[in-house]
């Protein structure tokens, strides 16, 4: 189906596109959650980054495994290590959520706030901050997790009423 303008098909929610009656089939198709799939292109472009970061730290101080003992390279290593732990269940669960289509608004919302937190974090683990904490690290970290528990709240209260039919 096409939509007028791009932002409709952003926001729009995923929900069942057809059911097809004349076969007889109760299977409803989902249209693509196009919010997980940008969140999921920038978080992509994000991983990229910090990887070809890692890259030209250990090619700058010649050392192919682990960190050498080298702060810097640690340092590299834990931005990309941080993205690349968090990333994938944030997508599982923004992607479960926006397949519902019941909550398109927190959906909208989460994505962007996601990709912000991991770039905070990013940010915070940079070699240029000094070690401990600070508030870059932190904003990064909670609001990372908070958005994972939003989610995930979500995605139990909005199939809650399911469960009592298994």
């Amino acid at each position: 189906m096409f939509y007028r303008h791009a932002w409709y098909r952003v926001w729009k929610p995923a929900r069942p596109l057809s059911i097809n009656e004349e076969r007889g089939d109760n299977v409803a198709v989902y249209s693509f959650p196009i919010v997980t799939g940008i969140t999921a292109a920038f978080l992509g472009l994000l991983h990229v980054i910090l990887a070809g970061y890692v890259i030209a730290s250990r090619l700058k101080n010649g050392i192919s495994l682990g960190d050498g003992g080298n702060y810097e390279l640690n340092q590299r290593i834990r931005m990309h290590g941080n993205l690349a732990e968090n990333a994938p269940i944030f997508l599982i669960l923004m992607g479960l959520v926006e397949l519902t289509g019941a909550h398109s608004l927190i959906v909208g919302c989460l994505g962007p706030a996601f990709v912000v937190c991991r770039l905070s974090q990013a940010l915070g683990l940079s070699p240029a901050q000094p070690a401990g904490p600070n508030p870059f690290r932190f904003v990064g970290s909670a609001g990372s997790f908070i958005c994972q528990v939003i989610l995930a709240l979500t995605l139990l209260l909005t199939l809650a009423p399911h469960l009592s039919s298994w």
